[in-house]
């Protein structure tokens, strides 16, 4: 974990994971130089798991991920028992992990947390997009 300004980061690739792999790119502009994504076949699914483990209190929680042009990868973020759901499916001007494909969004606009509140993120990739995400934030809103 690291602790933001106002709030806390967990690089994905630092949780618990089970289908997602670690992976690194000189073009991609990660936070931490990786990221995770599923295997490389259409179908693959990961999750990735941790905990929260900031001050109690209401958080804004954004996601960063590299939403490539070759496929729709239906995503989920699940934090303190609360799904949100979305598809990689921008068209961003690349098929690969680069500065250009990387984006945030945020998944819940308010939540309260408290510590040990667990969350998951969860790709399931489709045509050449690989469910990658790169971190996720937990920003102080209360």
């Amino acid at each position: 974990m690291i602790t933001l300004e106002n709030g806390y980061r967990f690089e994905a690739e630092a949780l618990t994971l089970s289908g997602f792999r670690i992976e690194s790119s000189s073009v991609a502009d990660a936070s931490s130089g990786k990221f995770i994504a599923t295997r490389h076949y259409s179908g693959a699914t990961g999750n990735a798991y941790g905990k929260f483990a900031g001050e109690p209190g209401t958080y804004r929680v954004e996601v960063g991920y590299y939403d490539e042009n070759d496929g729709k990868s239906p995503a989920s973020v699940t934090v303190a028992g609360n799904k949100a759901q979305f598809t990689f499916d921008q068209n961003l001007g690349s098929s690969l992990p680069a500065a250009s494909t990387h984006t945030t969004k945020v998944t819940h606009p308010s939540i309260t947390l408290k510590n040990g509140d667990s969350f998951n993120l969860y790709g399931k990739a489709n045509g050449g997009e690989h469910a990658r995400f790169d971190y996720i934030d937990f920003i102080r809103s209360d």
